[in-house]
């Protein structure tokens, strides 16, 4: 999986080299970004006209904290890579204001003419980004109150114990109209909601399944997150 969507990303970068880019933080595309920066070393691609742009945020904190989503991209792909500042859209989780910041986003993303490229991963409750069941799909971008699965699940992501109740992040609107979605899932604990993903209609109660209404969207697994869909058709 991290092979295939890496390639992905690096055939996209080669042939859009001024390309806006949104990528994912948490734990299912590290892998995809160590083969991402290990293949830009190795074929000296030049990544000086691309802008990598947030997709979401822990409310309340920014890239200081290990396990927030710009430390993590940090880590594993801005600085292996050496992205300068000025090509990083970020959140400010700290931000005073986050409906201003939300604003700034949206002002930015519109200057460069919306999003070319977008990866995502899968939350347990079929979110992608912090759009939670149900959101509104008129968001570009939003403040939103995460539900009790995806205050669990942050755990796993802080050294310390961390309570966290909103995130801020790119709205479904702003990322039906990127012009390549990549939505990718591993392990088994993401096997249930791939195949829910997979054979329910479209449905704002699974955010996940939006994706499937573009035709500019692929969907990559590996063997134990795609093993209730195997013979789907």
């Amino acid at each position: 999986m991290s092979e295939l969507a890496a390639a992905r990303i690096i055939s996209y970068v080669k042939q859009n080299p001024t390309a806006t880019i949104c990528l994912a933080a948490g734990n299912t595309p590290i892998g995809t970004y160590q083969v991402f920066s290990q293949k830009v070393k190795e074929l000296s691609l030049d990544l000086s006209g691309i802008t990598f742009v947030s997709l979401d945020e822990w409310a309340g904190i920014n890239g200081d904290v290990k396990g927030s989503c710009r430390q993590t991209l940090d880590q594993y792909l801005y600085k292996p890579v050496n992205i300068p500042e000025e090509n990083i859209l970020f959140f400010d989780g700290k931000a005073d204001d986050l409906n201003k910041e939300c604003k700034r986003i949206v002002y930015e993303l519109h200057q460069r003419g919306g999003l070319d490229f977008t990866l995502l991963g899968i939350g347990l409750n079929g979110h992608v980004g912090f759009n939670e069941p149900d959101v509104p799909m008129d968001k570009e971008v939003h403040v939103v109150s995460l539900n009790s699965v995806t205050q669990k699940v942050s755990g796993k992501y802080f050294e310390e114990p961390i309570e966290v109740s909103q995130g801020i992040t790119l709205g479904m609107k702003t990322i039906l109209a990127s012009n390549k979605i990549l939505l990718i899932a591993s392990g088994d604990e993401k096997a249930g909601i791939v195949e829910r993903t997979v054979r329910t209609e479209a449905t704002s109660e699974i955010p996940a399944s939006l994706l499937k209404a573009r035709k500019n969207s692929e969907l990559i697994v590996d063997s134990k997150a795609g093993k209730f869909v195997r013979d789907n058709r």
